[in-house]
């Protein structure tokens, strides 16, 4: 479970880095947040149209889920075949091309007591040695997460959800927006 979290908490991290935000001299406008870099070379224009946010999402997702991949291929130990080779090479370069392409999106302006440096790439390598460790884990060991997990799901989404002051605030902010 704490691998999971510091997964998630590593993923989060990412993503509210590069969400747009309102900027300090005029909250009626969001920043640059999100939105790839014009400047980078070979990036499609129909993903510059995207809206903010969006391709860094779907591009973490991949990661993820590409990291999931060379994470069973070596708990397994299929890569030393070569399909598995092929595969864990495949993996390995989704995942990098995962990693600089939300690296050409602008981060957001949003001024925070605190900063993780080396964003996308500090949180990226905390999610990948997690995920490692995580296909290690026995079976039992994902039973009771799963377990645990859908208690403490069920408790966030019957009252967490609701009574959150995170999400009233973002209400409020959307709402002015608008």
């Amino acid at each position: 479970g704490t691998l999971l979290a510091y997964t998630i908490v590593a993923a989060a991290l990412i993503l509210l880095r590069y969400r747009p935000h309102p900027l300090k001299s005029n909250p009626a406008v969001m920043d640059e947040g999100g939105k790839i870099r014009s400047n980078i070379p070979f990036i499609s224009k129909r993903l510059v149209l995207m809206k903010p946010h969006k391709s860094v999402m779907c591009t973490l997702i991949v990661m993820i889920l590409a990291f999931t991949g060379i994470g069973v291929l070596i708990s397994t130990s299929y890569f030393k075949a070569p399909e598995g080779l092929a595969l864990m090479i495949l993996f390995v370069v989704i995942s990098m091309g995962s990693i600089f392409f939300i690296d050409a999106h602008h981060q957001n302006s949003m001024e925070l007591d605190y900063k993780v440096c080396l964003v996308p790439y500090l949180p990226a390598a905390s999610i990948l040695v997690n995920i490692l460790m995580m296909t290690q884990l026995t079976f039992m060991a994902w039973i009771r997460l799963i377990i645990w997990m859908a208690i403490g799901m069920a408790i966030y989404f019957i009252y967490g959800m609701s009574h959150s002051k995170e999400e009233l605030q973002w209400r409020e902010r959307r709402k002015a927006f608008s």
